[in-house]
């Protein structure tokens, strides 16, 4: 299925009925109904950006007795004006969602709840995007193993680099490297505060010489992002600070905090946000990262 926008008329931007396994991916953008899926049975729905649609039902996907996995999509800005949360409604059936950015969230392995930073009205990521790296290549249900497109709808390679993780949406970000930065850059506007505390899976990953990781503070908190070997010895304290509101950028460039490059292997990067009064920790999250050398 490729990228198309339907008339203000059409009825949904996809709609299945009554049908065995399918794969739907890279469905972009449409002004009118949601995706409407009734007693589907396999279907897989992946890299696909849902955004600006209304419907009454759960504006962006709505499943009535359907067995369906979604992975790496945005659903975001969709209206329902009677049921579901906006964005995503299911009746019935089951219904999985894994590693998607929906608005208002929805509980599920690797979901964020954050605005996408889209680019331009084509939904292309912006450069500070959350988006970029938080997809999965491969997610495991039912006994089968679900892989991501190797191709996104403007034929780029998907993920890229290779070996990182994929972004969400439909579109491939197209800088495979971070940009050189080695002090925190903070992308923050009225329209678009974060919506929730979030730290990204570093990008590019695996990586060599660096890689830049991302994380939203949805209040002035107090910020510690280290870095530990996989055994828990500190390598790196890369940020101990008072932010501000917003998603900031922080490059590492594998070395240490004597400033000696480390070997290569899996790390740790760890986020703690401390609560400014008591200075307890209020919010923390970790990931993994691969240093190729």
């Amino acid at each position: 299925i490729g990228v198309f926008k339907a008339p203000p008329q059409a009825g949904s931007a996809l709609e299945m009925d009554y049908c065995d396994a399918a794969t739907a991916r890279e469905i972009v953008h449409q002004p009118s109904a949601p995706l409407s899926l009734l007693d589907v049975d396999g279907l897989f729905i992946v890299n696909n950006t849902v955004c600006f649609n209304a419907g009454t039902y759960g504006g962006g996907l709505y499943t009535i007795l359907a067995n369906t996995v979604a992975i790496n999509n945005i659903f975001y800005a969709n209206k329902a004006s009677s049921q579901g949360n906006g964005q995503i409604y299911n009746e019935g059936g089951n219904l999985t969602v894994a590693y998607n950015l929906v608005q208002h969230g929805w509980e599920g392995e690797g979901n964020i709840n954050i605005d996408p930073h889209f680019a331009d009205s084509t939904l292309h990521l912006s450069d500070s995007s959350a988006c970029i790296g938080a997809g999965t290549s491969a997610f495991s249900y039912g006994g089968r193993e679900l892989f991501c497109p190797e191709y996104d709808c403007m034929n780029n390679l998907r993920p890229n680099p290779a070996g990182s993780n994929p972004d969400l949406g439909a579109f491939e970000h197209e800088l495979a490297n971070p940009a050189p930065i080695d002090t925190i850059d903070t992308f923050t506007s009225a329209q678009s505060l974060p919506l929730d505390f979030f730290l990204q899976q570093n990008f590019p990953n695996p990586f060599n010489p660096a890689t830049t990781i991302k994380y939203s503070l949805t209040q002035p908190s107090r910020v510690v992002l280290t870095i530990f070997s996989l055994t828990g010895r500190h390598v790196r304290t890369l940020v101990d600070e008072k932010q501000s509101v917003g998603v900031h950028a922080c490059l590492w460039d594998a070395s240490d905090d004597h400033g000696a490059k480390v070997s290569s292997g899996i790390y740790l990067y760890r986020l703690q946000v401390l609560d400014s009064e008591l200075g307890r920790e209020a919010w923390s999250d970790e990931r993994k990262m691969v240093l190729l050398k």
